[in-house]
């Protein structure tokens, strides 16, 4: 069985609990799982964004590549 999938990742950091700061990182994406006899492949890229950023961060708005075998918790 071969499904397509997409996703959307995000989050902030923050120095204490419940209290968030700019910026937001959010890393939209899509990929492919195929379940193979021996166990569960998953090939996906994601694009990583920075969005409401400080003036004084830059952006990363680079592709990342994953692949992961085995069954999702």
């Amino acid at each position: 069985i071969i499904d397509i999938f997409a996703f959307v990742d995000g989050g902030v950091l923050g120095d204490t609990n419940l209290n968030f700061e700019n910026p937001l990182y959010v890393s939209p994406g899509a990929g492919v799982r195929w379940e193979s006899p021996v166990g569960v492949l998953r090939v996906y890229l994601a694009r990583s964004l920075t969005l409401f950023n400080p003036p004084t961060l830059t952006p990363d708005r680079s592709f990342r590549l994953g692949v992961t075998f085995g069954e999702e918790f």
